[in-house]
């Protein structure tokens, strides 16, 4: 009888549809997962179904806006790497192949991102554009609030103007549940790998010629009609990385994108590059 702990090293790839786990039948079809997380983008899965006798394809299995969960793991330590819904299928039908089935299935980010629109939104900040965008998609909101300001939506989806306001501070825009966040990447326990958990090789680049020690950000007060400018170095493992290799040097935004209102945004801007 295997040892318990061997179940440990035996991967695995769960598949769930609507909050179900595939079936045994359309498990064994399944013939590849391809999942790509661009946090410039929306994260992306396929999922290739082997569909011979066409069921899949004719079928009503995967309609569009139908919930797709995947997890990958050991054994029973499954972890989501997914979650998202179907946006498009792709039958295929090649020569001295069977047919088959590519299922596309983008993350529910990709709803804000299906048309244009020309706004402007006044005295508020990123935090009340934020809120009122989610509730006009039936979500609810997470975002940093900050100085008011007046901003225009010129004629670019709910997303992009989104993901503007986010990489504004170094922020990422994401999608948790019915939840709407403008924040930090979350942020996964650590790692300890050694010779003991299969590990065969680890190659480690260190690329010191980008690295840099400050980030400043610079803005114009058109009352006082004088510059102010935004700082800020790294801290903990990022700092000893930037004092180490970028000793010296900084890198500087001026004009790029979104202008600071204040030092305060400018300051929180740098501090958000910096992370």
């Amino acid at each position: 009888m295997a040892h318990p702990s061997a179940a440990r090293l035996i991967p695995d790839c769960r598949v769930s549809v609507d909050g179900k786990k595939l079936d045994t039948e359309k498990d064994a079809a399944l013939t590849r997962v391809e999942v790509d997380l661009d946090v410039d983008l929306f994260g992306q899965c396929v999922l290739v179904f082997n569909d011979p006798q066409q069921k899949l394809i004719n079928g009503k299995d995967f309609e569009s806006g139908t919930a797709i969960k995947v997890e990958i793991g050991f054994s029973s330590k499954l972890q989501k790497i997914f979650e998202g819904e179907v946006v498009a299928l792709e039958p295929q039908f090649r020569r001295d192949m069977p047919p088959s089935l590519r299922v596309v299935c983008q993350e529910s980010l990709h709803r804000l991102a299906l048309s244009q629109m020309t706004r402007a939104f006044n005295d508020v900040d990123d935090k009340e554009i934020a809120n009122k965008i989610a509730q006009e998609h039936g979500l609810s909101a997470d975002a940093p609030s900050g100085t008011k300001e007046h901003i225009l939506q010129g004629n670019v989806t709910d997303a992009a103007f989104l993901r503007r306001l986010a990489q504004k501070h170094g922020n990422h825009l994401r999608i948790e549940g019915k939840k709407l966040i403008i924040g930090p990447p979350p942020s996964g326990a650590s790692i300890t790998v050694g010779p003991g958990d299969g590990l065969r090789k680890v190659k480690v680049r260190v690329q010191s010629n980008t690295q840099v020690e400050e980030i400043s950000v610079h803005g114009y007060d058109p009352k006082t009609k004088k510059e102010f400018v935004g700082k800020a170095k790294g801290s903990g493992v990022v700092g000893e990385g930037t004092s180490k290799y970028g000793k010296g040097k900084t890198l500087s935004f001026a004009g790029h994108e979104h202008q600071p209102a204040d030092q305060a945004t400018a300051e929180a801007m740098a501090k958000g590059r910096m992370r």
